[in-house]
């Protein structure tokens, strides 16, 4: 949600390349039992206007999973989709 926090940007590149490993008997097996669904910069509206934490609507992402405005935070609604999908 927060485009300043760069260390997760490198922890989930490392999780991509390992879980897309063909020589990792671990991420083999991690792939027949489960179902990975990665979620990119959720953020992108806020980041090009240059907000840090915030959406263009002025929100706090991370602060409206609970009950999602489908106009002002569409990308938390979407999220809830995908996730709501699997479970």
């Amino acid at each position: 949600m927060h485009p300043g926090e760069t260390n997760a940007s490198y922890i989930m590149q490392g999780f991509i390349k390992f879980i897309t490993s063909t020589t990792h008997p671990e991420a083999i097996e991690l792939r027949k039992r489960f179902i990975f669904k990665i979620i990119p910069m959720t953020n992108p509206d806020g980041v090009i206007v240059g907000n840090y934490r915030t959406s263009l609507s002025g929100n706090d992402l991370n602060r409206q999973f609970v009950n999602p405005d489908a106009r002002l935070h569409p990308t938390v609604c979407a999220i809830k989709s995908l996730i709501s999908e699997v479970i």
